[in-house]
């Protein structure tokens, strides 16, 4: 069973990393930043397991690109 504090935890830290990651893809000496740096490597840990996807077919059918996911593999 999935403790709830513990996935809500893991869902705010992706969330806090997203303007991170948008931040260091415009000014790459962001990467200097060891917290930067953590924010990305948890959006690819989570990639890895699947918990995030660069795009997904959204409601319309349509394939959404989630670009901030995708700038994060690409650093």
């Amino acid at each position: 069973m999935l403790d709830r504090q513990a996935v809500k935890e893991h869902v705010m830290e992706l969330v806090a990393a997203r303007p991170l990651v948008e931040e260091a893809f415009e000014d790459r000496s962001r990467l200097n930043d060891p917290i930067v740096r953590m924010a990305i490597e948890r959006v690819v840990e989570a990639l890895d397991r699947g918990e995030l996807r660069v795009a997904e077919k959204g409601e319309s059918g349509q394939w959404v690109t989630h670009v901030w996911v995708k700038e994060a593999v690409l650093l």
